[in-house]
């Protein structure tokens, strides 16, 4: 079930559980992972955050951009729940609009697949999450991946410590990773049994910002466990000019992050792919894309 839970620089956020509050936080407020490769943002900047998830990236929008306009999307029911209970109170604070809906490249109903105890793993397309997974041969590489990422997820904890420890050295080594192993492949199995299937409305990406008066995007984020390129192909080459920056989580199966680069800058976009720095991310085959327009102006 849901939680409250009190993060480092005191902000409190509903979460599915505490790694998933921990991880969204540092990578949204610590790292500021959307932010490198010269994206910026004016103080009323207008943004499209697609897979808004619990509303992290809106509630760090509304703390360094309060005059910004933010549309928040997202599709799953459940999470959207979330979402609107930790960001819906800045109504009023900042220009904010919640839409529970997904973008894909037609509009209609998809099926999500749906890990309560994950939310922001929930996809459309399963298929291109399993497919850009690195072929790893031993349970070992994704238990040391776990343990590199702790210190990151829980820095200063004893947990991260006795992590970074047990990475060290030989016998507390192996012993760390094969503890870490059990208790993945245990998590495997119960995964199983929790994924729900839920279908969930989308819409164009054209169609929303006719719908909604939207004439130009700052800044279009979108991390959406695989549907990345189904979105932009929602938007039509007369809507391109519209679209100042994007960030896009991708998932490259089949070379899709070149693929992706490549489109934009024939659309007039500097463009450039950024490795995940999570060592469970890289074994998931997730980089980062970071576009923006020559022209703009942030």
């Amino acid at each position: 079930m849901p939680d409250t839970y009190s993060l480092p620089d005191g902000l409190i956020v509903w979460a599915p559980n505490r790694f998933e509050a921990q991880v969204l936080h540092r990578e949204m407020f610590v790292e500021r992972s959307y932010f490198r490769h010269g994206i910026s943002l004016r103080d009323d900047a207008a943004v499209v955050d697609v897979g808004a998830n619990i509303g992290m990236f809106g509630l760090y929008i509304a703390r360094n951009f309060p005059r910004a306009t933010i549309h928040m999307l997202e599709p799953v029911p459940s999470t959207f729940e979330l979402l609107e209970m930790n960001v819906g109170g800045l109504r009023g604070e900042i220009d904010l609009h919640l839409h529970n809906v997904g973008l894909a490249a037609e509009p209609g109903s998809v099926t999500f697949q749906v890990d309560p105890k994950l939310s922001f793993a929930a996809s459309m397309r399963t298929d291109v999450v399993e497919g850009s997974r690195r072929d790893v041969r031993h349970e070992a590489e994704w238990a040391e991946a776990v343990l590199l990422d702790l210190p990151r997820t829980f820095p200063g904890s004893r947990l991260a410590q006795a992590a970074a420890a047990a990475l060290k050295n030989g016998l507390t080594r192996r012993a760390a990773l094969t503890l870490v192993s059990v208790l993945l492949k245990l998590d495997s199995r119960a995964k199983a049994g929790r994924v729900k299937e839920v279908e969930c409305r989308v819409m164009r990406l054209s169609d929303f910002l006719r719908e909604q008066v939207i004439k130009e995007v700052d800044l279009l984020k979108i991390d959406v466990e695989g549907a990345e390129l189904e979105v932009i192909e929602g938007l039509p080459e007369a809507d391109w000019p519209r679209i100042k920056q994007i960030v896009a989580e991708v998932h490259d199966i089949d070379g899709r992050a070149e693929q992706l680069r490549s489109m934009l800058r024939t659309r007039g976009y500097d463009a450039v792919t950024e490795p995940e720095e999570w060592a469970v991310h890289r074994l998931l085959g997730i980089t980062t894309l970071f576009a923006r327009r020559a022209s703009s102006v942030s």
